[in-house]
């Protein structure tokens, strides 16, 4: 999903920077407002709609990876494989592992669901019990699973 993110972001921040100096390009060369009127607002949306999506991934990818370095491990039971309806990509639904563990301070058992995996895990999971997930210390609704160490690095974007 990240990969995602970056692509649409790098579309969309050059389609919004191209409309943008164009209209004021326009505008310039012409000493006219209609030009810029018609590419300034539209590649300024365009630009700031490519800078949100640019921001989401680094800010998706610097969270999980202070949770790799700073969180509290812990080893989840493995609960299921299985399909994530709620995205899909031209019709194919990614794969997702679910597992859970119980914070024992609290007694209280969390659910935690992997990032989405583009082929099925199933065969690469065959034996394990667990799986090593990282909690955010005192808030354990902010956790990444590591599959990272399980699965090939090809399926996982």
């Amino acid at each position: 999903m990240e990969r995602v993110f970056k692509i649409l972001g790098a579309v969309f921040a050059a389609l919004g920077a191209v409309f943008l100096t164009v209209g004021i390009g326009l505008y310039c060369a012409m000493r006219t407002a209609m030009p810029a009127l018609a590419f300034a607002p539209i590649g300024f949306a365009f630009f700031v709609f490519g800078v949100t999506f640019l921001a989401c991934a680094g800010m998706r990818r610097r969270r999980l990876r202070r949770l790799r370095e700073a969180g509290e491990r812990v080893d989840a039971q493995l609960v299921e494989v299985g399909r994530s309806w709620s995205m899909s990509v031209n019709g194919l639904y990614p794969w997702v592992v679910r597992c859970q563990a119980e914070d024992p301070l609290t007694g209280r058992v969390y659910l935690f669901q992997s990032d989405a995996v583009w082929y099925d895990p199933s065969p690469y999971l065959a034996g394990l019990v667990s799986l090593p997930v990282y909690v955010q210390p005192g808030n354990w609704r902010r956790y990444a699973v590591d599959l990272a160490a399980v699965l090939p690095p090809d399926g996982l974007r």
